[in-house]
């Protein structure tokens, strides 16, 4: 620890330092007289600092160090005497798997490939190998794996996601009411019989009409925890697959400990339920735990659900189990990343004891990023969670969590035997919801509206961001924005280079998308193309830029030269002297604006013999304001001299132009 006199003047006493961790002290140092350093004059004073060796837990710590405890030297201000800091300890090597509880669902006879993430959270990279155990999969399927690289010896990266491609089989005969779950072990390779971690990946049938009837690992499992004389509550989620409204039939044996009632979130009893079509409805079943059972006694009941009746039914059945405990906390949560989660923790304090504790890393709650606190009769200090209550009796308290806006969705259970009492478990477990976001902007062309060329390819960068929590998936899609200038399509052509784009939590990437306007755009006026990235987790997530397009005037013009009633182009024509010739020209705007068009002209003149006459001459025309797919009629003239000698030919050459751009040209 280190620590200065930053004041004017020299300390008027020995100046006390305490250094505590996690609220205890660990150190105490006392420093004689210091003097100011630098830049306060007289600037000839140091740093005091002192060591101490210290040694704690996987977890979060607070270091505090107090100067003058005890007010001894006189100081202008005092608010400058304590500093604190947070220290992590983190396992060297550390995994956690990213797996939502929503079933992978498999279509009879058919296929579907589950991608579970597996992050990295120790403190260094390692080598890992999955093992995957399919002995809960309903009879008959199968998985195989379909991961570049195969499942052994995987490297990840600190803070890395993995991701295993593993391809579920169901069987042409699966049945409705199938469902179990592949069992998923990570090992380090260099220690994998002390450092793993373990997940279920829940499965079950795709089904038209049908329940989802799950517990809060996404299993068809679930068990409650109750204090002696109290009930036990197992959570469930209960979800209604079908596209109509369906009644509920429920049935369940009755246990040694009595019946099994069913309530909703809110506490209310459901003697019968219903759901409307696709609803989600959270229910615990509870048992009262009679006194006179030991801790750690449990009992286990099947529950099934069904829709429909006779040949038509379908059912779910859901494994429940009951245990006593010393301790119990409310049931399973499901939240988006969001602040002041809370758990009710309840214990039956031991005989002899008023005092139970855990440890936050060892129930697997000290994650990186995540912030515990407590109070009633719970408190935290460093990596331990203390229930402090009078000995045989009911205490009490809340856990507070407060949740990074960045956590990754996933489900997470957390529980560790008090230090005091085996019999004592704290448990908790929650899933982290995914929050799908999507952003997209138009990055290129900065200028808008920006011109271009009808007909020619134009390059529109479009910058998409996830902005949620979790690996999404975005479609890519465009329309024209009609207005009371573009009142339709006139055919504009986009291209994505790719119109799926998966994107992880926070990561972005630019995507070059095509356009191409059509010759018929008109020139001068603007043409909006949205664009458009929707979330294929959540489709009513999307988000949308636009970019304006000007297509630069097109000048073209079909053109008709005639003389006589027949094509001028390329013909000689016999005028007498002091004649004349006049060339009928129509022209057509077939641009993509109004439009002027001038004819030009140039002419030489060849004599015979000794022929010197002058005043040979031709002149051109020229026309404005020509609508599109409107014609004008234009006139070249020739005039011959009168004196012009039988044999000379004079050569006349027409140039068309709009706007100095040439059309065509004829002779």
């Amino acid at each position: 620890a280190l620590f200065e006199n930053s004041g004017t003047a020299d300390t008027d006493h020995e100046t006390e330092a305490k250094l505590y961790a996690n609220g205890q002290l660990i150190a105490s140092y006392e420093a004689g007289t210091m003097e100011p350093v630098d830049p306060t004059p007289p600037g000839s004073g140091s740093f005091e600092s002192f060591s101490v060796e210290w040694s704690g837990p996987l977890g979060e710590h607070v270091f505090e160090l107090i100067l003058d405890p005890y007010s001894n030297v006189s100081q202008s201000r005092r608010d400058n005497d304590a500093q604190t800091t947070t220290l992590a300890i983190i396992a060297p090597y550390n995994a956690t798997f990213e797996i939502p509880t929503e079933p992978i669902r498999v279509a009879p006879g058919e296929s579907t490939l589950a991608t579970p993430g597996v992050r990295s959270t120790g403190r260094l990279a390692g080598t890992w190998s999955l093992a995957v155990d399919d002995s809960s999969l309903p009879s008959g399927w199968s998985w195989t794996d379909e991961t570049i690289g195969g499942l052994l010896g995987i490297e990840i990266g600190v803070d890395a996601v993995w991701t295993p491609n593993l391809l579920i089989h169901a069987p042409v005969d699966a049945l409705g009411s199938d469902a179990g779950y592949l069992g998923l072990t990570l090992t380090l390779d260099e220690d994998p019989e002390n450092v793993s971690a373990s997940a279920s990946l829940p499965v079950e049938a795709n089904r038209t009409r049908g329940l989802s009837l799950r517990g809060p690992d996404g299993t068809a499992s679930s068990t409650g925890y109750g204090l002696l004389g109290t009930d036990a509550q197992a959570w469930m989620l209960l979800h209604n697959l079908g596209n109509a409204n369906e009644v509920i039939s429920s049935s369940w044996q009755n246990t040694s400990w009595g019946n099994i009632d069913l309530y909703d979130m809110d506490g209310v009893e459901q003697p019968a339920l219903s759901l409307s079509a696709g609803e989600v409805k959270l229910l615990t079943a509870r048992l009262e735990v009679p006194g006179n059972v030991n801790l750690g006694e449990s009992i286990s009941t099947p529950l099934t659900m069904c829709v429909g009746r006779d040949n038509e039914q379908t059912c779910q059945t859901i494994s429940l189990t009951f245990e006593a405990a010393g301790v119990v906390t409310d049931v399973h949560q499901r939240s988006v990343p969001a602040s002041g989660l809370n758990w009710e923790v309840q214990a039956n304090m031991p005989p002899a004891t008023s005092q139970l504790s855990w440890s936050l890393s060892d129930a697997g709650m000290a994650v990186q990023g995540w912030s515990w606190s407590a109070s009633g009769d719970l408190s935290i200090v460093g990596d331990s969670i203390f229930m402090t209550g009078v000995p045989d009796s009911l205490a009490s308290g809340t856990l507070t969590l407060e949740l990074p806006d960045n956590a990754p969705p996933a489900f997470h259970s957390f529980s560790d035997a008090s230090a005091q009492s085996p019999d004592h478990v704290i448990r908790l477990s929650l899933e982290v919801l995914q929050i799908h976001r999507a952003s997209l902007v138009v990055t290129s062309p900065t200028e808008q509206p920006h011109v271009a060329e009808v007909g020619e390819e134009v390059y529109v960068v479009v910058r998409l961001e996830n902005q949620g929590n979790g690996q999404d998936t975005y479609h890519l899609t465009h329309e024209i924005v009609l207005d009371e200038n573009i009142t339709e399509d006139p055919g504009v052509g986009v291209s994505f280079s790719n119109d799926m784009v998966s994107l992880g939590a926070g990561s972005l990437t630019n995507i070059p998308v095509t356009v191409v306007l059509p010759p018929n755009t008109p020139a001068g006026t603007p043409v909006s193309i949205m664009f458009h990235m929707t979330s294929m987790g959540d489709q009513s997530v999307s988000d949308s830029d636009s970019v304006a397009l000007e297509a630069r005037q097109d000048h073209r013009w079909n053109l008709t030269a005639a003389a006589a009633g027949s094509d001028a182009d390329g013909r000689t024509y016999s005028v007498a002297p002091g004649g004349g010739l006049i060339i009928d020209v129509n022209a057509t705007n077939v641009g993509n604006l109004i439009d002027g068009l001038e004819l030009t002209i140039s002419y030489s003149v060849s004599p015979i013999g000794e022929d010197d006459s002058q005043n040979w001459n031709s002149s051109g025309d020229s026309v404005t304001e020509i609508e599109v797919n409107q014609s004008a009629q234009m006139t070249v003239e020739v005039s011959i001299p009168e004196d012009a000698w039988n044999g000379s030919v004079m050569s006349v050459s027409v140039t068309a132009e709009a706007q100095g751009e040439v059309m065509d040209s004829f002779n």
